[in-house]
């Protein structure tokens, strides 16, 4: 991998294709000696219609490309990461309204100036741990919201356009990121790996 070279943790998540919905999740630290060692895998679930290039809201699909890390949050306390934790309450959302000034951002239910329609609850029962993938970031309307790393609660459980484990396995990638070394994520079907 040629994209990657200032960071020092990846996260690799891959699927046998565009669209398969199920797939692997690779973690990686680079050694003092610059290579990269294995942590952990484990199997995932991503869009329920797969990958995609030009992901659009709505289209249950998970975006291609490599991303940083954002925020962890949670309704529970902090389980243990060290990235930044925001604990969610009942008064927050994630405002997926292509048409609203504070598309693919997280707001309160409070907020004065709301001009949403449409949103997803932080304390929704998948959000009780996570963490954010700093995908459109630049807010373009309709270019795909709300896109986290979450818990599932069955094995063949697919997302709308996140990625989604086990709650013991998420746990342990969340107290394995490390905010310092720059973690990256990359999200791609195998055939594409060579982009990165």
């Amino acid at each position: 991998m040629t994209t990657i070279h200032n960071t020092e943790q990846v996260i690799l998540v891959t699927t046998k294709s565009y669209s398969s919905n199920c797939g692997e999740v690779r973690l990686y630290d680079k050694n003092d000696k610059g290579s990269w060692q294995l942590y952990f895998k484990t199997t995932t679930s991503i869009g329920k219609n797969g990958f995609t290039d030009n992901k659009q809201e709505g289209d249950q699909k998970t975006p291609t490309g490599k991303y940083t890390i954002g925020h962890a949050f949670g309704y529970k306390e902090n389980p243990g990461t060290a990235l930044k934790f925001k604990q969610a309450t009942e008064n927050d959302i994630w405002v997926d309204d292509p048409q609203s000034k504070f598309y693919n951002t997280w707001q309160s239910k409070s907020k004065w100036d709301k001009d949403w329609k449409s949103t997803e609850e932080m304390t929704h029962e998948l959000y009780k741990y996570g963490f954010i993938i700093n995908y459109n970031t630049k807010q373009t309307p309709g270019k795909g919201s709300a896109i986290f790393m979450h818990i599932k609660k069955l094995e063949n459980d697919t997302t709308h356009g996140c990625i989604a484990m086990k709650e013991s396995n998420l746990l342990k990638m969340m107290k394995w990121i490390n905010p310092e070394k720059t973690p990256a994520i990359i999200l791609t079907p195998e055939s594409k790996l060579n982009k990165y």
